[in-house]
């Protein structure tokens, strides 16, 4: 019975010590990962490839399986209106190049899609090219408003 108590706290401390060692490598590695920053130089061109699914109210939402060959993860169309709208407001960023071919969308998308694309009008010196590949019916839409740009 005297070397119970003395192993038992001994324990504890051990318990206790080891939860303090992860404790403090998850937050050196939060602090670690807060610390990188990705910077981009003047005259930047944002690049938009719209090709696959886009969601209309959700972000980043999984379509297809990963095990069948298919991405994990699309951007959603509040995340593309989101860049438009920081594009505008980022004076590093000159232009836009928006890439398609083929997008499922649907036509309230599109109209917020074009809509996003009407508060660009408003900055100058930021150009918009839409190279023609393959346009849908939908696509077809969206560049005809960034050649009236």
């Amino acid at each position: 019975m005297k070397s119970f108590f003395p192993t038992f706290f001994a324990s504890c401390l051990g318990v206790f010590a080891a939860f303090a060692l992860c404790l403090f490598v998850i937050i050196a590695m939060g602090i670690s990962g807060m610390s990188k920053t990705t910077g981009y130089s003047d005259n930047t061109i944002l690049k938009l490839k719209l090709e696959e699914f886009i969601p209309e109210k959700t972000d980043n939402v999984s379509q297809q399986s990963v095990f069948m060959g298919g991405q994990g993860e699309s951007i959603g169309l509040r995340r593309i209106l989101k860049l438009l709208e920081a594009a505008a407001a980022d004076s590093k960023i000159s232009g836009i190049v928006l890439e398609n071919n083929s997008v499922a969308i649907g036509q309230a998308s599109i109209l917020s899609l074009m809509q996003g694309f009407e508060n660009l009008k408003k900055v100058e010196n930021l150009f918009i090219l839409t190279p023609i590949t393959i346009l849908s019916h939908h696509m077809y839409y969206v560049r005809w408003l960034t050649l009236c740009l």
